[in-house]
């Protein structure tokens, strides 16, 4: 029987997934990577930013990020890379980002495996003490995170690599996967690299910004590849001097998260690291194709280069909140590329168009977090048919062939590379790329004042705000108010909602409520056996006349 099973993409991902499939006994096992071991990491970019597993409000990515965790403290324990838990520091200057921290710290406090001392600190003269090259004077709260860590990824990764090369793993570099074969029973059973074909039982796409170009043929619609709701966005940093203060340190100092400002500084002995995200001035980019085919697949990403005057809000930010950063000599602005989703989670799985055909990408810019987890879990998943955790939010099966649409997704993950550092609520709703699927009368639902949230795609009043559904210049005509509703409840006190909600309420409870119901799941069923399978399913009463 054929049990041999190959590996696209040789960074942290694919050799996470190897390393777990090797433990697990797996003897046929080949990884290609097209350059060298862990040479496209764009975790290394950024010194491998390893956050808590705590801060992570979905379950399942807990879970991914503790597994990830405990794997490189079992690696970290042999002592060929650098593994600093130096922590990490929220500092919030605002009611709303304030509630955010409070949140973080609620499940940091409440985290049964962590035996470290979770800190709140809400006097800026003691942060300042503390931390004397920040600006805390409109610093509300920091959070101090203990479980985070700095990561040396180019030394992660060749100890992975020698892992797996010592359980037999064969580690092809240089080595590039030209095609993947499927069968007419739509089953991987053939890939086509530069050393050759190889049989094998399963293929595993890791291949971080490029899993998206692997060329498979035999699929039943010949013109359309692998659905995978993923594309690359690129993002800056900004590389420099080490700060005065660190040098002269005996400590390691945390990384600081400024949570209004979506900046973070990664201070560090030999340099300091940081950047931001932003969606003004053009920093965050998806990237276009540089390469493509006669058909319009694309084969290469362009990948910009970095503008200074791009960079230019965050590094005032950065500036304004640690003076010492503009008393440095030089400094190298850097572009690196990750894969990011439409709703901000990992893609993992196996692809309902191609049997044996798994997948491993999306990974939002959290690579070092979720990829020793989330290789463990892909691992059990290919050799058992399933995960011990839950991870029905993270199967690629999750998304509509729609949400693969490039353009749709061009115009989407920049949105999601600015928010992915804020762990939004998985309620978020984000303001590009809407209004994929609508209903036949959306246009009247919206002149009555609906207010659109997107689920799966399809735009569904929220609620109804007629009162405010023009806004009117002061010498201006009156005009339509954007009817898509964006961002998150904050889910304390009275939302600003509630007295339309309590409107509609009393009206279907006491009048007559009409309800469009287009976007909600409608099934047709037939046979002997109907009725009783729908007494059993339904909590109505079915068994009666058809009318009544």
């Amino acid at each position: 029987m054929n049990n041999r099973i190959v590996i696209c993409g040789g960074g942290l991902m694919g050799l996470s997934v190897a390393y777990n499939l090797a433990k697990r006994g797996v003897k046929e096992l080949f990884l290609f990577e097209r350059n060298c071991i862990g040479s496209h990491n764009s975790s290394r970019v950024n010194t491998g930013l390893f956050v808590s597993p705590m801060f992570y409000s979905e379950p399942s990515l807990r879970s991914v990020a503790r597994k990830s965790l405990n794997i490189y403290n079992e690696l970290a324990a042999t002592g060929a890379f650098e593994f600093n838990k130096c922590g990490r520091v929220y500092l919030s200057s605002t009611d709303e980002s304030e509630t955010q921290a409070r949140r973080l710290l609620t499940r940091l406090v409440t985290d049964p495996s962590s035996s470290f001392q979770v800190e709140a600190i809400d006097c800026p003269s003691e942060m300042l003490a503390r931390w004397p090259m920040l600006a805390t004077e409109d610093v509300k709260l920091a959070v101090f995170s203990p479980l985070d860590a700095t990561i040396d990824v180019s030394g992660l990764s060749r100890i992975l690599a020698d892992n797996c090369r010592e359980m037999g793993v064969q580690i092809f570099e240089n080595c590039s996967i030209k095609k993947v074969l499927i069968n007419e029973e739509s089953r991987v059973y053939a890939v086509d690299t530069d050393e050759g074909f190889i049989d094998v039982m399963a293929f595993v796409d890791a291949a971080g910004i490029d899993s998206s170009l692997v060329d498979v043929l035999g699929l039943p619609d010949a013109d359309h590849p692998v659905r995978i709701a993923a594309h690359p966005c690129s993002f800056t940093f900004l590389s420099t001097d080490p700060l005065p203060h660190c040098q002269s340190s005996s400590q390691s100092q945390p990384v600081f998260v400024c949570m209004d400002e979506n900046t973070f500084i990664c201070p560090l002995k030999t340099k300091t690291i940081c950047g931001g995200f932003t969606m003004e001035g053009g920093d965050l980019q998806a990237l276009p194709p540089s390469s493509q085919t006669s058909k319009g697949s694309v084969t290469e990403w362009h990948m910009p280069t970095p503008v200074w005057d791009n960079f230019r809000i965050i590094l005032r930010h950065l500036i304004d909140r640690c003076p010492e950063l503009a008393q440095l000599s030089r400094g190298e602005l850097m572009t690196s590329a990750e894969m990011y989703t439409p709703d901000m989670k990992p893609l993992i799985g196996e692809s309902d168009q191609a049997k044996g055909f798994f997948l491993a990408t999306g990974l939002n810019g959290q690579g070092v977090s979720f990829a020793g987890g989330l290789g463990s879990v892909l691992a059990e998943w290919i050799l058992s048919g399933s995960s011990s955790i839950p991870v029905d939010k993270l199967e690629l099966t999750r998304f509509l062939p729609l949400h693969s649409n490039p353009h749709y997704l061009y115009l989407r993950v920049p949105e999601i590379a600015f928010n992915t550092p804020k762990n939004p609520l998985s309620s978020h709703q984000c303001h590009t790329a809407r209004n994929l699927r609508t209903s036949p009368i959306h246009h009247s639902l919206r002149d009555a004042g609906a207010v659109f949230a997107e689920i799966m795609g399809y735009e569904r009043p929220l609620w109804y705000n007629t009162a405010s559904h023009f806004d009117q210049d002061s010498d201006g005509p009156r005009l339509p108010r954007p009817s898509n509703f964006s961002g998150e409840d904050q889910l304390i006190g009275k939302p600003k909602w509630f007295p339309l909600v309590s409107k509609e309420y009393s009206t279907c409870r006491e009048r007559v409520g009409l309800i469009d119901m287009t976007s909600f799941s409608k099934f047709d069923i037939q046979g002997a056996d109907v009725v009783p399978l729908l007494q059993r399913l339904c909590s109505g009463n079915i068994d009666c006349p058809v009318g009544t």
